[in-house]
């Protein structure tokens, strides 16, 4: 479906005054509107099932580990593995270091962020 999309686009170029399909574009198709504009349609880079995939894989290598010790940041990757862990009611601990290198609303920030997710032990 998607790349039906991106065939029809490339022909509505053509349909259009001033647009131009740009050449030797490997990522989908790159639209010139004109000028210095442009846009670009692609499919996803993301294949559900390789994620579901990768989900599932980490679901795997959590539910190995005996009691899992996370090293929480309070960022992205952190808090997604601490969402999973939560999310399959695993016993585990996250740990923040209290450094002088780590301003204290990081800090505070990550322990709330810990605190508000169910089944951490901080």
């Amino acid at each position: 479906y998607g790349q039906q999309i991106i065939d029809d686009l490339e022909d509505y170029v053509y349909e259009i005054s001033g647009w131009e399909l740009a050449p030797d574009n490997y990522q989908g198709v790159r639209i010139s509107t004109g000028g210095n504009d442009w846009f670009l349609l692609r499919m996803s880079l993301h294949d559900p099932v390789e994620v579901e995939t990768k989900y599932n894989k980490l679901k795997d290598i959590l539910s190995e580990i005996e009691r899992p010790l996370l090293a929480f940041s309070g960022v992205v990757d952190s808090t997604f593995i601490a969402g999973v862990a939560a999310e399959m009611e695993l016993d585990f601990k996250a740990i923040t270091i209290n450094s002088p290198f780590i301003p204290e609303e990081e800090i505070q920030e990550a322990i709330r962020l810990a605190k508000s997710l169910d089944k951490i032990d901080i």
